[in-house]
């Protein structure tokens, strides 16, 4: 899996990848550990929003690792 950011600067936008995550499974478990493990190396990054696609485990891991306060 992939995960990137989109970066602003003045009037531009690009889209950067953070990290790459080999997983053999698509399993909550499995994103929710790759979502930790970017908080701990990322620290206090603020996060907006997600972009994700139609998968169901990956949803439900962003739900756990950054709840909506």
């Amino acid at each position: 899996m992939s995960i990137h950011a989109f970066m602003e600067k003045d009037e531009n936008c690009k889209q950067v990848p953070l990290m790459f995550a080999l997983i053999s499974r698509r399993r909550c478990d499995d994103y929710t550990a790759v979502f930790r493990k970017l908080i701990d190396v990322l620290g206090t990054a603020q996060v907006e929003e997600f972009m994700l696609d139609f998968e169901q485990a990956a949803w439900l891991a962003v739900r756990e690792c950054f709840p909506v306060p």
